[in-house]
């Protein structure tokens, strides 16, 4: 995570949209890792599949919600 000041939120608006950013990628890749796992450990087994079922359930509704959040965005301004 970058530190340094240009980065940061300067408003209560960018900060709330900031958080809910930073805490859809950290769920993305979450999601991508467990279909990663899904595919180490066999996708046609019990495991794989309930891996690839939730990492597509995961990736699905957080690329919403960055969609959603973008969209919705103006309302903190």
């Amino acid at each position: 995570m970058c530190t340094s000041t240009c980065c940061w939120p300067r408003t209560a608006g960018e900060a709330w949209y900031h958080s809910v950013v930073i805490s859809a990628r950290q769920t993305l890749e979450t999601a991508r890792a467990a279909m990663a796992a899904a595919e180490t450990s066999g996708p046609d087994g019990p495991v794989g599949q309930r891996l690839t079922r939730a990492g597509t359930f995961l990736e699905r509704i957080t690329l919403d919600m960055l969609e959603s959040a973008d969209l919705w965005r103006t309302l903190l301004a």
